[in-house]
């Protein structure tokens, strides 16, 4: 029962209170002490020793993360209880103070008591301010009061005048006229503004003699009095040792306009540094933060609520290393902050990019101060470095492009001498054996001939169908267009020039109508059979097939040959490039770029499939023409 009433007792002191056995191992605190240091109770337990809590206090009140930093904290604690019973000081994180005293038990252990003396701090401050001030105006006022460059005015325990001096008549022309010695200062503002409104009667006497009268009633608040003579001056009313006032007057005049240029000046700096794109940093001479701006920030939000003027240069690299943008090692971040802040203080001028964990690359210079200090600009060059990416490789594509063009004269050239070799060989045989020629071989010449002139034709078309795309001035005359039997008179007319090679067509019984200009239609059709006849490889043989799904119909031309590889399918669409896999066959990686665009051109879609030795098959898909159109004979 009374141990009940020990510990209740002891719960509900308004001190603070730790209890340590003979062990030097915690034994009990109460809830004073819970108060005081919340942020350290979930730490603590009974039985721990006194050093473990010590490494808690150490840890999480003063942030010590360092074990030496945190041993040497705990010896100095410890070293303290050389004056047991001596009360000691200790700051708090919230600004507070706590007084602490340390005293033996009479079994071996430790009483340490925690007592909130923040106020009492406070308040001892104040009072010795209060009597240093009193002194300065005891030494001034000795010195006489003659020799004051401010006006000086005393008043006894009545609010009466005693005197003044020289400098106040300077400064209030109008007062010092009507001042006399006895006068209450209430009657002496009223004498001076009566004075004043006998020359200017639209002045608002009386709200002025308030605000005044008011004004000297406040102790040690400095306010301030524009003069008749258009001087700025500052008051401030101070209590003598007797209960009387002495009011003491300074020309702020220069100091105000001084003031207020340096503000303009300051203003229009806060002003620019907040309209920055860049985030900005300022250090003086000392290496603490005097200035950042908003964006600065924006660009690094871990920041945010933490700056404060005059956090040390290092302190903020402290909450760069520790973020999650930077993710600096523990073990490294001591040695990463001496490196950072070494670079940037030693070099008149610094500049450097960093990538950060969020994606995003910043670019930062520093540069010092003529007084010593530092600013540092920061820039967030994301965009700007993937826009030189972006260039980049738009600067490599045209050099591809320029060197596929290039390549496409030189084949181009090659392509045409070809067909005409062939040509002009078959029409010398002719010439030279006109009498006795056979006519198979003649009709086989003959073949040879146009097969070579249709090659031409196709890549004269292709070549100018693709100059006229470029130019936008390609004629369309769209039409309903019978597709099936476009194709069938392609394939016809291709088999005619590629003896050997089986194309197999295959047709809906009805006809299909798509919109659309017959002869591009007939270029797209020509260009992929002829490519998967030339592709065919050894089984030489091509399936062509329409169909139609719903309000589209669709073009299927499949060939059994070399097949493209798998990485290069998203580029055979591109001009000028040819598969791997077509090296020694002729063509000049136009063909199936000119296909797509007369595609695109008709509102439909062109896709590939292919496997390297299987064979490719490529599907076109063109939207139908409206129910009842009829294609004209023309136009199939």
């Amino acid at each position: 029962m009374i141990e009940k009433q020990l510990l209740a007792a002891f719960d509900s002191m308004s001190d603070g209170m730790v209890l340590l056995d003979a062990s030097d191992r915690v034994v009990a605190w109460n809830a004073a002490y819970a108060r005081l240091v919340p942020d350290l109770i979930p730490h603590l337990r009974p039985g721990m020793s006194y050093r473990d809590a010590l490494a808690v206090i150490a840890r999480i009140r003063q942030g010590f993360a360092d074990q030496a930093a945190i041993e040497e904290s705990i010896e100095r604690r410890l070293a303290m209880r050389a004056r047991t019973g001596t009360p000691f000081d200790s700051p708090r994180p919230d600004g507070g103070i706590t007084q602490i005293v340390e005293q033996r038990t009479g079994n071996g252990g430790w009483v340490i008591s925690y007592r909130d003396v923040t106020a009492e701090r406070r308040a001892s401050a104040a009072l010795a301010e209060a009597k240093v001030r009193a002194e300065r105006l005891e030494v001034v006022f000795r010195d006489g009061i003659a020799s004051l460059t401010d006006g000086f005015m005393l008043l006894d325990s009545e609010d009466r005048i005693v005197t003044w001096n020289g400098a106040y008549e300077r400064f209030f022309v109008d007062g010092s006229s009507v001042a006399r010695v006895g006068m209450t200062f209430e009657d002496y503002i009223r004498a001076t503004w009566n004075k004043r409104r006998s020359r200017e009667p639209h002045l608002d006497a009386e709200a002025a003699i308030r605000r005044r009268i008011a004004a000297h009633q406040i102790i040690g608040q400095p306010y301030e009095i524009r003069a008749v003579n258009g001087m700025i001056i500052r008051a401030i009313v101070q209590r003598t040792s007797i209960g009387g006032k002495v009011v003491v007057f300074r020309d702020i005049t220069d100091e105000r306009r001084a003031l207020d240029a340096a503000n303009g000046i300051a203003a229009e700096f806060r002003e620019g540094i907040d309209n920055m794109l860049d985030g900005f940093a300022q250090f003086d001479a000392e290496k603490r933060l005097l200035n950042w701006n908003d964006r600065y920030l924006t660009m690094f939000p871990h920041l945010k609520s933490r700056l404060r003027r005059g956090l040390p240069l290092a302190e903020v690299f402290r909450l760069h290393a520790v973020s999650s943008l930077y993710a600096i090692e523990p073990a490294e971040i001591e040695a990463w902050i001496d490196r950072a802040v070494a670079t940037l203080w030693n070099s008149a001028e610094t500049s450097m990019n960093r990538a950060l964990r969020d994606g995003r690359t910043v670019w930062g210079i520093s540069t010092r101060t003529p007084s010593g200090g530092l600013t540092i600009v920061i820039r967030d060059v994301t965009k700007h470095l993937e826009q030189e990416r972006i260039l980049a490789q738009a600067l490599e594509r045209e050099r591809e492009v320029s060197a596929q063009q290039r390549r496409f004269v030189a084949v181009t050239a090659h392509e045409f001498r070809t067909p005409l070799t062939i040509i002009d060989g078959a029409a010398q045989r002719m010439i030279r054996y006109a009498e006795g020629i056979d006519p198979k071989d003649l009709r086989e010449r003959a073949v040879k001939v146009r097969t070579a002139v249709a090659r031409m034709s196709q890549l004269i078309d292709a070549t100018l169908n693709l100059a006229r795309l470029d130019a936008g001035q390609i004629g369309m005359t769209v039409v309903p267009v019978d597709l099936g039997g476009l194709i069938a008179a392609a394939c016809r007319r291709l088999e005619g020039y590629t003896p050997g090679v089986a194309i197999a067509v295959t047709l809906p019984t009805e006809p299909v109508t798509v919109r659309g200009d017959a002869s591009l239609l007939d270029q797209v059709v020509t260009n992929l059979v002829s490519n998967a006849v030339k592709y065919s490889g050894r089984s030489r043989q091509v399936e062509v097939a329409v169909s139609v799904s719903g309000r589209w119909a669709k073009l299927e031309v499949v060939d059994h040959g070399i097949g493209i590889p798998e990485a290069e399918l998203e580029r055979v669409f591109e001009r000028f490039y040819r598969a791997s896999t077509a090296k020694g066959l002729p063509g000049t990686g136009i063909g199936l770029n000119l296909v797509r665009e007369l595609v695109d051109l008709h509102g439909g879609r062109i896709a590939v499939a292919s496997r390297v030795g299987e064979g490719t098959r490529f599907t076109v898909t063109l939207p139908r023409a409206a129910e009842g159109m009829r294609a004209t004979p023309d136009a199939a």
